[in-house]
C-alpha cells in the first residue's frame, strides 16, 4: 500500500476528526483505491465490470492524471465504464457513448 493511502487510513480510521482536514480529492483517492481493494478480495481472479459515477470530480490535475494512468492500466483487466458530464475522460477513452 502506498505511504500515502496508509497515512490517510490510519487518519481516518484512528482519528474520524482528522478526515475533516484532508482535502476531498485525497479523501476520494482513498475510497477508490478502498473499492478497487474489495473488488479484488471480493472476486478473487474474476474480472467484473467497474461502474464508476464520476469517481475523480474532486480529484486535482496531477492527482487526475495518475488516476486516469492506473485506470488505462486496469482497463486492460477489467471493463470499465464511466458516467460522467465531462468531457475530460475522452482522450483516454477507447470507446465514447454519448447519451441524450
Amino acid at each position: 500500500m502506498p505511504p500515502m493511502l496508509l497515512r490517510i487510513l490510519l487518519a481516518i480510521c484512528l482519528s474520524p476528526q482528522a478526515a475533516k482536514y484532508l482535502s476531498g480529492g485525497v479523501i476520494d483517492e482513498f475510497y477508490l483505491a478502498y473499492r478497487l481493494a474489495l473488488v479484488k478480495l471480493i472476486f478473487g481472479n474474476k474480472n467484473p465490470p467497474l461502474l464508476l459515477d464520476d469517481p475523480f470530480g474532486n480529484f486535482d490535475l496531477l492527482r487526475l492524471n495518475k488516476a486516469l494512468l492506473l485506470f488505462k492500466d486496469l482497463g486492460k483487466d477489467y471493463q470499465i465504464i464511466i458516467f460522467t458530464l465531462k468531457d475530460i475522460y475522452d482522450e483516454t477513452a477507447d470507446n465514447i457513448i454519448l447519451l441524450g
